[in-house]
């Protein structure tokens, strides 16, 4: 009689929940100090070069002058706009100032209108100079 071996089945692992996650078991460790700013500072030197030196100075003139070019224009635009505004305003006031002389003329013809209307037809013939002269 013979025996079978039977291989021992292994058991089937269980599925991970989907959607659960797990907090961190592990602690950070907070370091007490800040960390270097640099490992390196040995090697930084504290002298420039002059060729850098003259680039650097260069670079400050010419944001100085960019600077001062800014300016420039801003104050610029300032006073074109306060001109501006000045001739508005002073167009403004001689178009109230025609308004006014139109309105005044018209009142003048109007009432000249009403006097010559309540003089009648008469008052016509009896004019400074007459019409017809022969």
């Amino acid at each position: 009689m013979t025996t079978r071996y039977t291989a021992k089945e292994k058991p089937k692992p269980k599925p991970k929940a989907k959607g659960k996650k797990r907090k961190a078991t592990k602690k950070v460790e907070v370091p007490k100090t800040s960390p270097p700013l640099c490992d390196f500072a040995e090697w930084i030197d504290m002298e420039i070069d002059p060729r850098n030196a003259e680039m650097l100075g260069r670079q400050h003139k010419w944001e100085e002058e960019r600077m001062n070019r800014r300016l420039r224009l801003v104050t610029i635009e300032i006073e074109e706009r306060k001109r501006k505004e000045e001739r508005e305003l002073r167009e403004m006031e001689k178009e109230i100032a025609e308004k006014e002389e139109h309105a005044k003329e018209r009142a003048r013809k109007v009432a000249r209108e009403k006097r010559a209307k309540e003089a009648g037809p008469e008052a016509a013939s009896k004019g400074k100079y007459p019409r017809c002269t022969q």
